[in-house]
């Protein structure tokens, strides 16, 4: 258990402790075994520095409500940034939103220099590709999954924030929170019969996360 919720500190951003989750690195050796070193070393720098691109662009919105950010930590499904959030709906939706903003402005960033690194004739040779192209490609697709998978309605991703956010038009935070973490589990055991069924460890490894995400946002706000 300690090891799934475990982090390596790795420094500092802006005043902000950045940490790296455990389950990054479970995913880089589960990303060997399956794709090889050399493609889960292209993969690995690639989701880290889209994940704290994604992760900053909550802290930089956050500080517009006037909202501290403890740390950041990241993980394969996006990180989180440990903020006070609001409880104010629209607040929460706001900080909550901006993830996946910023992930589709990356995926389009990453089209638009493939788009360019083609019309000045570097092609797409799958016996020789070329590495900035290559690069470009991988970065086009990590960040506009992120941008998607980060829109579900599921804790700890940012849509799961947003859906909270809108179930406090009618019920409170504490209920809301609720509402959105049975949602979430239900979710994550759809994935995990999915991961089995189609033998995909890497699903079943991240769903098992999300389910102690989930778990873990409930206790946070019991207090509450």
């Amino acid at each position: 258990m300690n090891l799934l919720l475990g982090s390596v500190k790795v420094g500092k951003i802006f005043g902000v402790e950045v940490k790296i989750h455990n389950t990054l690195f479970i995913f880089f050796l589960l990303s060997v075994f399956s794709d090889g070193i050399v493609m889960a070393s292209t993969l690995f720098p690639i989701i880290f520095g889209s994940v704290l691109f994604h992760e900053f662009a909550h802290v930089l919105q956050a500080r517009k409500f006037g909202i501290h950010c403890h740390g950041v930590v990241l993980s394969p499904i996006g990180g989180v940034a440990m903020l006070e959030m609001p409880r104010i709906p629209k607040g929460e939706f706001l900080i909550a939103f901006i993830g996946p903003v910023s992930s589709f402005f990356l995926a389009f960033m990453s089209l638009l220099f493939i788009k360019l690194l083609m019309f000045f004739g570097i092609s797409l040779d799958a016996e020789n590709p070329h590495l900035l192209l290559t690069i470009s490609l991988v970065s086009f697709k990590i960040n506009l999954m992120l941008a998607v998978f980060n829109l579900l309605p599921i804790f700890p991703m940012d849509g799961g924030r947003m859906f909270r956010a809108a179930l406090q038009i009618k019920f409170s935070f504490y209920r809301s929170t609720e509402i959105a973490v049975y949602f979430s589990k239900i979710a994550v055991f759809a994935f995990i019969f999915l991961g089995i069924y189609t033998i995909n460890p890497l699903l079943i490894f991240m769903a098992m996360f999300l389910f102690l995400c989930a778990n873990q946002e409930l206790r946070n706000v019991r207090g509450y």
